[in-house]
């Protein structure tokens, strides 16, 4: 059985709240990350609205952000000097569960 775009919504707006959660408990409050992530979750709820351009919009967004803090942060966490892997995570999951997420929204039967 596959899952209800309400299912996949409510992971997606989960995991955008961990990764928040996971900013403010670490004290990395990155603004570009947190708008991102703001910015996705705006931009899954339109989807009650049946509005495609805005879900699609926001997960580009949602890149874009990621990829400016990447750009003026770099690819290492300079606290530790590992690579930024939860980032790369955070935002792959992401953009797939908004991919997921439209596929439900828009072909129900697929």
């Amino acid at each position: 059985m596959r899952p209800k775009p309400l299912i996949v919504l409510i992971l997606l707006l989960g995991w955008q709240a961990v990764d928040v959660a996971v900013h403010m408990a670490t004290g990395q409050v990155e603004l570009q990350r947190i708008v991102g992530s703001l910015v996705i979750s705006a931009g899954a709820l339109t989807f009650c609205l049946s509005n495609r351009d805005l879900l699609v919009l926001s997960g580009a967004v949602h890149l874009a952000l990621n990829v400016v803090f990447l750009a003026q942060h770099g690819l290492a966490n300079p606290a530790s000097g590992a690579l930024r892997a939860p980032l790369f995570v955070f935002v792959l999951v992401s953009l797939g569960l908004l991919f997921w997420l439209r596929q439900r929204r828009y072909n129900p039967e697929s």
